[in-house]
């Protein structure tokens, strides 16, 4: 089977940095039936498909808001249980500023790094911000404060 091998990790695989043996995917086990649907924008959002109905898309919709997005430009991912993504070649065709990756393990999507949740995370010229699903968020006051906490800063928004 063909591995993938990333451009966008540029200097990273020159500097000896990326590790193929230990984060290469195999091409074949990845769902790439939406790429044709992916488009540049400077927020790329990856959450459950699940997520994309009901009150969590009306959460979804509060905190893009928030940062002065929508639904119209913003580039969604909603990600099936079943579905294996290879988030990379994503940020490789959307060039986001942004990723900002709710309760989608990105290790096991084939971007591996240091998951700590409500931080940002240097990539290359991405910022990622891990957050706990949206389903988690909707009850739990102290984690919506986290995640606006690092949305202030990676969209300099003024701290009240």
């Amino acid at each position: 089977m063909p591995l993938f091998r990333s451009p966008y990790l540029g200097s990273m695989i020159a500097d000896g940095f990326y590790d193929f043996r230990r984060y290469d995917l195999i091409e074949d086990q990845c769902d790439r039936s939406f790429y044709p649907d992916l488009r540049e924008q400077s927020v790329l959002v990856l959450c459950k498909s699940d997520d994309l109905s009901g009150p969590n898309k009306e959460l979804l919709t509060k905190i893009l808001a928030a940062i002065g997005q929508n639904f119209d430009n913003t580039q969604i991912v909603g990600v099936r249980p079943d579905q294996k993504i290879n988030v990379t070649e994503i940020l490789n065709i959307v060039k986001p500023s942004t990723l900002l990756s709710f309760h989608i393990n990105l290790n096991t999507h084939g971007l591996k790094l240091e998951q700590k949740l409500y931080r940002i995370i240097g990539l290359m010229d991405t910022s990622i911000i891990i957050s706990e699903a949206l389903t988690i968020l909707q009850d739990k006051i102290e984690s919506k404060k986290r995640l606006w906490n690092e949305l202030q800063t990676q969209f300099n928004i003024n701290k009240k």
